[in-house]
């Protein structure tokens, strides 16, 4: 009988919108395979493809992602490789799986409701299962679930995933891929990937998680997270006789949230170029964890706190802002925005509306509490703008005062740290968070 092959499953760190880098890496790492004796390659879903939704519906993207499957394609020699991409049928681009053999694609198409089965010359028959239909049908303990059926010689299970980090629930899948394995008696593999996508408001960050469970639905292979790796396992070996250890439930909890979020600014400010980052301190909860955040992946020479005081701001709060910065050893500046705070404060006071009822005078100054307001509005406007609030047209000459603490879009800020001074930029290749001074 011909023994089969290993399988090998990628926790691939894709590119965004970048779908030939993404193909040339894939097809390095299928040589590679070739090289250790493995049989078949599996890759997450949209390893080529994935990118925001405006670039995903372009023609032009989709064609090149038909191109750049191709290449994945073509590396298949010797080997058999199975990837998802938008693939081109004669009838245009879709997003489809794609299973390529010995240099040629062998299937292609959407996934099937119930199993997509697959035979790989160098690893047997294998079924494809979405990981939505694996998450809709395998969501409790019921061991009565509607399990797809798997044709006479299945040896194991695929499961491809592009599914992002959620702390609330992250063993979800795993746990339905165990209860899977465990009724059909068949050994799974999970591919999932690692990586940011930035999408607008939403920024997205990739564990990965991808594993092996045996057929008694055991988890005996456990990918490091957050990582760009590799598990190699042979379908024969994770049966129901397997003797591999069974991996214990991964802890959750803060450590690993931290983790999360460490990975994510990691991997976007070096997505965007970003080497220094400008924070917006209070004195409170919010700032000092931002910092903390920052500060465990940056040299403290390239954090900037700049704290924003305005009238209601207290003497402990702002020495708290001057604290985190010395802890930290990250450079320092205050720019007081209270001439800022006034001028809104007198522009409302002065305000006359007119009508056909007459003029209204001195009904519009604002209580303590609108101010506090203000002062938050303003800190967030100057954070994000790197300049005052823009005057209201109209405004008299008797309401501007003569000069203003708030910077200039370009103006150069210079910040003190145990170090020494030194001059930032505002207009330079750093990235703000104003969220910290609001």
């Amino acid at each position: 009988m011909k023994t089969l092959k290993p399988v090998r499953i990628v926790q691939f760190e894709f590119a965004p919108c970048s779908p030939f880098e993404n193909a040339e890496r894939m097809a390095a790492i299928v040589r590679k395979a070739r090289a250790d004796g493995v049989g078949l390659v599996v890759f997450p879903s949209s390893s080529i493809h994935y990118g925001t939704s405006n670039v995903n519906a372009q023609e032009d993207f989709e064609a090149d992602c038909v191109a750049a499957a191709q290449v994945v394609v073509e590396a298949s020699e010797a080997i058999s490789v199975l990837f998802q991409s938008f693939f081109d049928d004669g009838d245009g681009p879709s997003n489809s799986f794609v299973f390529a053999e010995d240099g040629k694609t062998a299937a292609y198409g959407k996934l099937e409701d119930d199993a997509t089965t697959l035979t790989s010359a160098y690893s047997g028959k294998f079924a494809i299962v979405s990981s939505e239909d694996l998450a809709l049908g395998f969501n409790d303990d019921d061991d009565d679930a509607d399990v797809p059926e798997f044709e006479k010689g299945t040896a194991f299970i695929v499961v491809c995933d592009n599914e992002s980090y959620n702390h609330d629930d992250p063993a979800f899948l795993a746990d339905c891929a165990s209860q899977l394995t465990r009724i059909a008696k068949l050994p799974l593999f999970y591919a999932n990937c690692v990586g940011v996508q930035n999408r607008g408001k939403l920024v997205e960050i990739f564990r990965g998680d991808s594993a092996v469970f045996d057929a008694r639905g055991r988890r005996v292979a456990l990918a490091t997270p957050f990582e760009e790796c590799v598990l190699t396992l042979a379908p024969g070996d994770c049966g129901r006789k397997c003797s591999l250890r069974e991996l214990p439930p991964r802890e959750e909890g803060v450590a690993e949230l931290t983790e999360a979020l460490r990975h994510g600014l990691r991997t976007f400010m070096a997505q965007c170029g970003v080497r220094r980052v400008v924070i917006g301190v209070s004195g409170g909860i919010d700032s000092a964890v931002s910092t903390a955040l920052y500060g465990s992946i940056l040299r403290p020479e390239d954090i900037l706190l700049v704290s924003m005081p305005g009238p209601f701001t207290s003497g402990t709060t702002r020495g708290l802002a001057h604290a985190l910065a010395a802890n930290l050893g990250a450079r320092f500046a205050e720019i007081p925005i209270g001439e800022s705070v006034d001028l809104t404060r007198r522009q409302f006071a002065e305000l006359v509306a007119e009508g056909p009822h007459g003029a209204m005078a001195g009904a519009w100054s604002l209580s303590p509490f609108a101010l506090e307001n203000v002062q938050a509005t303003h800190r967030a406007r100057q954070a994000r703008r790197g300049r005052p609030p823009p005057r209201p047209s109209g405004a008299s000459s008797a309401a501007t005062p003569t000069k203003t603490n708030a910077p200039s879009a370009t103006a150069r800020c210079t910040a003190t740290s145990p170090a020494g001074s030194a001059a930032w930029a505002t207009s330079g290749r750093a990235m703000s968070t104003p969220s910290a001074a609001t």
